[in-house]
């Protein structure tokens, strides 16, 4: 593939995972999902099964491994930004109706990449992560169980949008209200996936900012509202009125297109920021006592 393609504005990014289930269907599946392409209107540049090391995963490697697709892709004709992230988060959603994968992300801008298993095994489990022209400005990595659902590939973190630490309290009330204003929910998603596209459904199909989106998730308790000006006040009375709110609960918050990290109300722990010593990266840590200092 010509690398000159990563450059172009058209350029996007599919990484899949297939379930061991399906995998004796998987020329059907890889069928359908070409011909979903084509109807979005994007032209697949190269087609392949991503490697992976399915030992890097300990003894049970059959029950935790899954296969794993990538493609780069491209528009046919240039588009708006915005009608590009409009299409490609129907194009997900439609991904995840009319077929058993699971997107990890379809993104301009971003890719995903998962393991069940130890931090440091995902290095392990895709050799690309090793290979020193695999490069990225920004990297956010999220290492968390679920703590209110089982643990499963498809619910490792990071998602398509975010990283996201802490438990929702409200979750039926943030599907119930994310579902009101035409969110699809992935396939058995936890608190922290169901967050997730609400999020992302806010930012691509309602024109919200990240910053703006948590704010209408996560409104200021009422106790806070005395000390905003009174512009604010109206503002988050308004959509407490109208939507909520969506979640109650500790959060914290890594923005995969900003590259921000962002903490919500009631984030109980303390959050560090620690700059490396070349003064080219910058890590969050929600717990003190993780690094040798």
């Amino acid at each position: 593939m010509n690398a000159s393609w990563a450059d172009s504005q058209r350029f996007f990014v599919a990484h899949f995972f297939l379930p061991k289930t399906e995998k004796g269907r998987v020329h059907e599946w890889l069928a359908v999902l070409r011909r979903q392409f084509a109807d979005a209107g994007a032209r697949i540049l190269l087609e392949r099964r991503g490697k992976t090391r399915s030992d890097a995963l300990g003894k049970t490697p059959e029950r935790l491994s899954q296969n794993f697709g990538k493609s780069p892709l491209s528009w046919s004709n240039p588009l708006p930004k915005n009608v590009m992230d409009k299409k490609l988060l129907k194009l997900q959603l439609r991904i995840e109706r009319e077929t058993p994968l699971y997107p990890l992300s379809i993104s301009r801008h971003t890719v995903v990449y998962k393991v069940y298993g130890s931090p440091s095994g995902i290095a392990h489990y895709f050799p690309e992560l090793s290979d020193p022209d695999c490069v990225s400005r920004v990297t956010i990595g999220h290492c968390r169980y679920s703590t209110n659902t089982w643990s499963t590939f498809e619910r490792a973190q990071p998602f398509a949008l975010l990283g996201h630490n802490g438990e929702i309290n409200t979750i039926e009330k943030l599907r119930r209200e994310g579902q009101m204003i035409g969110v699809q929910l992935p396939r058995d998603g936890s608190d922290s996936q169901d967050l997730d596209r609400v999020l992302h459904t806010l930012i691509v199909d309602y024109g919200f900012t990240l910053a703006e989106a948590m704010e209408i998730v996560f409104p200021p308790v009422l106790e806070e509202l005395k000390w905003l000006p009174e512009e604010l006040r109206m503002m988050y009375r308004y959509y407490r009125a109208a939507f909520g709110p969506f979640a109650q609960g500790t959060s914290g918050a890594g923005d995969a297109l900003s590259g921000r990290m962002r903490l919500q109300r009631g984030c109980l722990r303390l959050a560090s920021v620690v700059v490396c010593g070349d003064g080219e990266g910058t890590g969050f840590y929600k717990r003190t006592g993780c690094l040798a200092l």
